[in-house]
C-alpha cells in the first residue's frame, strides 16, 4: 500500500492494489511522503473507495479541506467508538468531515442555523446528545471557535447515520410527531418531568414512534 497524500499524522490517502483507500491509525502518516509504503502495523482502519463517485468526492475534499480537519475527524472517530461502541463507515466519515468544515466556517461568520428539534433530541436520545456535546467541545478546542447550542443537534443527526439504526430523516419525523404529542400531554395533564415515570414514558414514546415511522411491527419495539 503506497501513500498518495498524507492528510495528517493519523490519516493517509493511499493506493492498495490499484484501488484508492483512506487509512487511519495513530501516527500512521508521521514522516511519510507520497510514494512511501504505509506501515501495516499502524493501520487501524481502512476505508475503500469502491466507486468513482465516492473517489471523486474524496479527492474534492482532499483539495478543499485542510489537514487539521482530517486530524480532528480521527479524534471524533475514536470518541464515537469509545462512547457508543460504534464503528463508523466511510459515508459517515466524509459527511461528518464536510459538516465539521462547514460548521467552523459558519461559526467564524457568526451564522446560526435554527434547530427546531433540539429539545426532543435531548429528551429522547440522551446518550447521543451527550456525545454530540463532547464532539462540539472537541471542535471548539481544536479550532478555537464558539459554536451555537444548535450545533449539538446537527451532530446527533450524523451520529444516527453512524449507528445505522435510525435514519436521520426518520429521526426528524419522530421528533416532529413527539413534539405534537408532548404539547397535548403537557397541556392536559399535570406531569412532573423529573421523575422515573416520565423517563419511561419518553422511552416508550420514542420507540413507538420510531417503529411507526420506520414501518416496523410493534413486536420489535424495545422496552
Amino acid at each position: 500500500m503506497k501513500v498518495i497524500k498524507v492528510m495528517g499524522n493519523n490519516v493517509v490517502y493511499a493506493s492498495k492494489y490499484g484501488k484508492e483507500v483512506v487509512c487511519t491509525g495513530k501516527g500512521i502518516g508521521f514522516g511519510l511522503k507520497r510514494g512511501d509504503l504505509v506501515p501495516k502495523s499502524k493501520i487501524e482502519k481502512t476505508f475503500e473507495l469502491l466507486d468513482s463517485k465516492t473517489s471523486n468526492y474524496i479527492k474534492k475534499l482532499l483539495n478543499e479541506i485542510p489537514s487539521e480537519y482530517w486530524e480532528v475527524m480521527f479524534e471524533i472517530e475514536e470518541l464515537i467508538e469509545e462512547k457508543i461502541n460504534q464503528k463508523v463507515n466511510l459515508s459517515f466519515y466524509v459527511s461528518m468531515l464536510d459538516h465539521v468544515y462547514m460548521a467552523v466556517k459558519r461559526a467564524n461568520k457568526g451564522m446560526v442555523i435554527p434547530s427546531g428539534f433540539m429539545l426532543n433530541l435531548r429528551c429522547f436520545y440522551k446518550k447521543e446528545f451527550e456525545l454530540a456535546k463532547e464532539i462540539v467541545e472537541l471542535m471548539e478546542e481544536r479550532f478555537k471557535v464558539k459554536f451555537p447550542k444548535e450545533e449539538a443537534a446537527f451532530i446527533v443527526l450524523h451520529l444516527f447515520d453512524a449507528e445505522m439504526e435510525v435514519d436521520s430523516n426518520e429521526m426528524k419525523e419522530v421528533s416532529k410527531l413527539a413534539n405534537e404529542i408532548l404539547i397535548v400531554v403537557n397541556n392536559e395533564f399535570a406531569i412532573q418531568k423529573d421523575t422515573v415515570c416520565y423517563e419511561k414514558f419518553l422511552n416508550h414514546l420514542r420507540y413507538f414512534l420510531q417503529n411507526i415511522v420506520s414501518g416496523k411491527k410493534s413486536e420489535n419495539i424495545k422496552m
